[in-house]
């Protein structure tokens, strides 16, 4: 069964608890007598996490990238001593 777009708007803004009280007591009541909307919003759940664990990923990849460049190019050597000096203390 497909999922509408209401349907998809209305689960977003209740994981995310933007609803009023209100709604969320009906959104609630429809999740009791509804298991697909409890599987909607679960699946849902799951496709945020999944999205969060993606980008985190992606971020480390870039960085990684980053340090590689900054760190082990031979043209960056003065930036890379004066970043390493800034770690380092002073005796």
């Amino acid at each position: 069964m497909r999922t509408s777009l209401n349907d998809i708007q209305q689960i977003e803004k209740y994981i995310h608890q933007e609803l009023p009280v209100e709604d969320v007591l009906v959104f609630e009541a429809k999740a009791i007598i509804s298991p697909s909307l409890v599987r909607n919003v679960f699946l849902q759940k799951k496709i945020h996490e999944l999205l969060r664990h993606y980008h985190r990923r992606k971020l480390r990849s870039e960085m990684e990238e980053i340090h590689i460049v900054v760190f082990h190019d031979p043209s960056n050597t003065l930036f890379r001593k004066n970043i390493l000096q800034l770690f380092t203390p002073n005796l």
